[in-house]
């Protein structure tokens, strides 16, 4: 944003000071069913990110897999993200970004995760900037819950970050702190280059106050239609019966408690028929 409409919103200030607040622009808990996350959620550019078991892993390929937000950057107000996050592989000092990125149009405003050539712990940075880093390592079996805060001044914009909070709703002091220019209209899911610096992503939210960001994500529309066929069929009773048992990310298994069994039957059998548009 430059100066002149920076000056501008900042006139405009008395106007929208007492606008309401706690819009969730974005909650995704990637439950899509197994399969691609192309064309699911408004999410664009994202054939290579697969969905399992709820959860969206990047492979690094293809171009850049976003999704569009309301334009953040207005003077005096915030915007907050919550993402739920780990990388996959050990170790990697190859160069490449993985985590998650803010961008205005095609432009990059702000990176949070495995930075470049930094070594595999979550720090955060903005074009050109110095990044921040945590003592938090990325490479762990669990998510890690990173939240985010951008306050929009004047002449600068400054982001917080913590990782892993020990009370979401009391955050204390930030683990990361960088300033620039974070004006942006789009979250994307980002991975390295190849394959490397891999990232699974289990909830994104996006919002103007934390309040809602760190709900329970809705569920499948559909939770019956075991094969993504836009229906709750005979297709789907076979796909249970067929993967009857302990499962892990079975299609089958829609209530994802590690098995294929009666409750998943109920589903079918509670939303048979064609699926709600």
């Amino acid at each position: 944003m430059n100066l002149l409409t920076r000056t501008a919103a900042a006139l405009a200030l008395c106007v929208v000071a007492g606008s309401a607040s706690g819009d969730v622009f974005l909650l995704d808990g990637f439950a899509y069913g197994n399969g691609s996350l192309e064309g699911q959620g408004d999410w664009q550019n994202a054939t290579a990110v697969d969905i399992a078991c709820n959860v969206a892993l990047h492979d690094g390929s293809g171009g850049i897999p976003y999704h569009v937000v309301p334009g953040q950057g207005g003077i005096g107000t915030s915007a907050w993200l919550a993402v739920t996050l780990r990388q996959t592989v050990d170790n990697v000092i190859d160069g490449s970004f993985g985590g998650f990125g803010l961008y205005n149009g095609g432009a990059e405003r702000l990176l949070i995760g495995k930075i470049f050539n930094e070594s595999d712990v979550f720090g955060m940075v903005g074009p050109g900037g110095t990044p921040d880093l945590s003592t938090v390592s990325a490479t762990t079996p669990e998510m890690h819950l990173v939240i985010v805060r951008i306050n929009y001044g004047l002449f600068l914009d400054i982001a917080d970050a913590w990782i892993d909070p020990v009370s979401p709703t009391n955050l204390g002091p930030a683990d990361l702190t960088v300033s620039g220019s974070f004006d942006f209209d789009r979250i994307a899911l980002r991975s390295g280059n190849g394959g490397a610096c891999r990232f699974a992503f289990d909830t994104v939210a996006v919002g103007d106050a934390l309040e809602g960001l760190l709900d329970e994500p809705p569920g499948n529309a559909c939770p019956g239609d075991a094969n993504g066929s836009g229906s709750v069929s005979f297709a789907d009773v076979i796909l249970v019966l067929e993967e009857w048992g302990p499962c892990e990310c079975c299609l089958a298994d829609m209530d994802n408690d590690g098995t294929v069994g009666f409750n998943d039957l109920l589903l079918v059998l509670a939303g048979w028929g064609a699926c709600p548009e």
